[in-house]
């Protein structure tokens, strides 16, 4: 995938919720800007798209047919470009995947961490009057249960999608650089070492807090916010899934 390529490619930012989407989306937005690829945002005002491409982070919801037909006079001027979504891959983005039209990635985190970091989200929404899907999350078994019937199934329907790169949150915050050139190689793109190092560095730390729509969520949660029973049953309803994203139990 190139700028220079007759038509563009969507890239397509996947994520469990709570799980640094927000992050990924904005690193792999910038390092298509570096490579000579479209601003996401600057594509939006361009094409009309604040509908299909809602809030700071163009959220796409689900891909389908409806959604593919809008964006597709971009993609058909060349426009490479990434957006955002939390939904599982439709049949439309399955197909997409498997053509090579799409490339999507896929970011998780320790569901463990992502439980407490929901409830605690949906602590301050109730705070705050909010009546969304995190507000309802009252409990950390309540939590557990959005995970694992929620979140969970999402993973697995991307986690063996064609043309899929899945991303650790930990790995990530570890090796940002080395998770960063393995996206430019799912993505065919070539930055330089000195673009990689400034992403990093531009999206860490008290600079990356500056930006809009990046999140950073503290890692190890659970061990500091859950109870010995809340752990025992969200590793027992939850369990299988913790270890096939290759985390211990």
């Amino acid at each position: 995938m190139s700028p220079s390529d007759t038509a563009g490619t969507l890239v397509l930012s996947a994520s469990m919720e709570s799980a640094g989407s927000g992050w990924l989306f904005n690193l792999t937005n910038e390092l298509l800007k570096r490579v000579g690829c479209s601003d996401v945002r600057e594509v939006r005002e361009e094409y009309g798209l604040h509908d299909v491409l809602k809030w700071d982070n163009c959220n796409l919801g689900d891909l389908d047919e409806a959604t593919w037909a809008r964006l597709q006079p971009a993609l058909d001027d060349g426009h490479t470009f990434v957006v955002k979504s939390h939904r599982k891959p439709t049949a439309t983005a399955s197909r997409l995947c498997a053509e090579g039209r799409v490339k999507a990635t896929y970011i998780h985190r320790d569901p463990r961490d992502v439980v407490v970091s929901a409830y605690r989200r949906g602590q301050t929404r109730r705070a705050n009057g909010r009546k969304d899907s995190f507000a309802r999350l009252r409990t950390i078994d309540v939590a557990t249960g959005w995970m694992r019937f929620k979140q969970i199934p999402v993973y697995d329907a991307w986690r063996t999608q064609a043309n899929t790169m899945v991303v650790r949150y930990e790995d990530l915050s570890d090796d940002g650089i080395g998770v960063l050139r393995l996206l430019a190689q799912h993505l065919d793109v070539d930055p330089t070492d000195d673009d990689l190092a400034d992403l990093v560095s531009d999206y860490t730390g008290e600079r990356a807090r500056e930006r809009t729509g990046t999140h950073f969520i503290r890692g190890g949660r659970r061990r500091d916010e859950m109870t010995s029973g809340q752990l025992w049953r969200c590793n027992r309803l939850c369990g299988s899934a913790i270890e096939r994203m290759g985390y211990e139990l």
